[in-house]
């Protein structure tokens, strides 16, 4: 009877277990999963290029991309200048030409006084901060094993830019959240319809795109330039909309 009862026991954990991991998993990704690498994705679709968006008559920032080669491989390098002037120190990250998945980045920090440097190769993610001088931060080494690739966040509307979008389309897709960290979250996305929109006096063929994950974003994505025309996330005010020239 009591190993009878014991039995009963076990099950009952494997089967409350499984239903934990199922719940966790829909919670995270609810379609079907497209992680780098994935054969649905056109990468080619993604050139270098250099863009600026502006939000309101004050914020400002120029997304700068290009192929550069680091720790002795070929990579592409996206520069993120928050301003007007690309005469400031960027937010550097680095992501892998076949694949959009994250390889690295280096995020420098001078009011609050700290440097980041982190690198993703081979499912691991090594780095450390480093405090300038006088910061009240201290030496923090980073090392963490994931079960895959992931998209940097910043790079995300690249990625959703190279899926199959069509009306309807859905996909889940992992992003490293390097501000929880470095944990892998979900970005849940649904193409919602085709849009023409018109920014700056110029009309654009966009998708228009709601992604969850770890921010809640819609996104109008270009039929023809490699990157998005308008974006818009949930609890901030006002809309990201391309510089037209």
């Amino acid at each position: 009877m009591k190993n009878r009862l014991n039995r009963v026991l076990t099950l009952t954990l494997l089967i409350i277990t499984a239903a934990c991991s199922q719940a966790q998993e829909k919670k995270g990704a609810i379609y079907q999963k497209v992680i780098p690498g994935d054969a649905s994705m056109n990468v080619s679709k993604i050139t270098p290029h250099k863009v600026q968006y502006k939000k309101g008559k004050k914020a400002s920032m120029i997304y700068n991309m290009y192929k550069t080669q680091k720790w002795g491989k070929d990579l592409i390098e996206l520069n993120v200048y928050f301003g007007e002037s690309m005469d400031v120190v960027p937010d550097r990250m680095y992501f892998e030409p076949k694949t959009l998945g994250f390889a690295g980045r280096r995020l420098q920090m001078d009011r609050a006084g700290y440097t980041i440097d982190l690198k993703f190769e081979n499912n691991r993610m090594t780095g450390a901060l480093e405090p300038h001088e006088g910061s009240k931060y201290t030496h923090r080494e980073y090392d963490k094993v994931h079960p895959h690739a992931a998209f940097e966040p910043a790079v995300i509307n690249y990625a959703i830019a190279a899926l199959p979008l069509k009306e309807g389309y859905t996909a889940s897709i992992p992003t490293m959240d390097l501000n929880d960290g470095s944990q892998i979250i979900w970005a849940n996305v649904k193409v919602e319809k085709r849009e023409t929109i018109e920014v700056g006096g110029k009309s654009f063929d966009t998708w228009k795109v709601n992604s969850k994950g770890v921010r809640d974003k819609t996104l109008w994505i270009s039929a023809d330039v490699p990157y998005v025309i308008r974006m818009t996330t949930k609890g901030n005010p006002g809309a990201w909309e391309v510089v037209v020239k």
